[in-house]
């Protein structure tokens, strides 16, 4: 039991880290993206799909701008539940909007362009980032990591 309470500890810890570390802001990444190519970044809460054309897709809305993810190739950190899900819900553009396809993607960006899209709401300003390949991890809120690091830094001793 102590074994797998341990594992748990050490697959929480490796979340929080990921999701604190190099937490892109998003309104300076859509309004200059190219001062973030070539650097390894976490974009947080942004919905990922399995692109039927090849690669992956992750979208967002950022301050009344849309920003996209592509990545050609999946990371070897990606977890198994969300690979099993980009094979089932999280399939084909269609399901961007789903909940259940909304990750923390970790990317490091070799392009970054802006142009504008068309949504049923009128034109949009849209910035497109591209990148070889991207990581996925299950979505961590702001106030979840605060939560996990006050656990850590305080933990219940054990009992007798």
């Amino acid at each position: 039991m102590r074994a797998f309470s341990l594992s748990l500890i050490a697959v929480s810890w490796t979340s929080l880290e990921v999701a604190a570390q190099d937490r892109a802001d998003l309104q300076r990444l859509v309004d200059m993206p190219d001062t973030f190519i070539g650097k390894r970044i976490v974009v947080p809460s942004v919905n990922c799909v399995d692109d039927p054309k090849g690669g992956y897709v992750c979208a967002r809305s950022v301050g009344g701008q849309k920003l996209r993810l592509q990545a050609g190739a999946l990371g070897t950190k990606t977890g198994a539940k969300i690979a099993e899900r980009l094979l089932g819900d999280c399939k084909g553009t269609a399901n961007l909007k789903r909940a259940a396809c909304r990750v923390d993607a970790e990317i490091e960006p070799s392009r970054g362009t802006r142009d504008i899209t068309e949504t049923p709401s009128g034109s949009m300003p849209i910035t497109v980032i591209d990148a070889p390949s991207i990581e996925m991890y299950e979505a961590v809120s702001k106030k979840r990591i605060k939560r996990q690091k006050a656990a850590t830094v305080s933990p219940k001793s054990p009992k007798p």
